[in-house]
């Protein structure tokens, strides 16, 4: 799993975006991945603590918006759970983390 760190790069997977932060696609985002049972952590926070992860999927960079997402240290290994993970993910972006403190 990827130590995450205040301004360090990561490669984030984006399971679903909304406006409530405890609004139903986010909790079910979350409880698929823990179904996984294979050790992955989810992250949920506002989307624009990930510096470049709005621009990359679509949103206006000061939109207030949450996010359920995992993490990764490199694409490839973000696009090998794309390709296994269903349901459809939001999508991928290559961001710094922020808010971590």
């Amino acid at each position: 799993m990827l130590n995450l760190t205040h301004g360090g790069p990561a490669w984030g997977v984006y399971l679903a975006v909304a406006t409530e932060y405890d609004a139903p696609a986010l909790l079910d985002a979350s409880a698929q991945v823990e179904a996984l049972g294979q050790g992955y952590r989810t992250g949920s926070g506002t989307l624009a603590c990930d510096q470049g992860a709005p621009e990359a999927l679509g949103y206006e960079p000061d939109t207030d918006l949450f996010t359920v997402s995992l993490y990764f240290a490199d694409g490839a290994a973000a696009q090998r759970f794309v390709d296994l993970y269903e349901p459809p993910v939001v999508g991928i972006a290559d961001v710094r983390t922020y808010c971590m403190d």
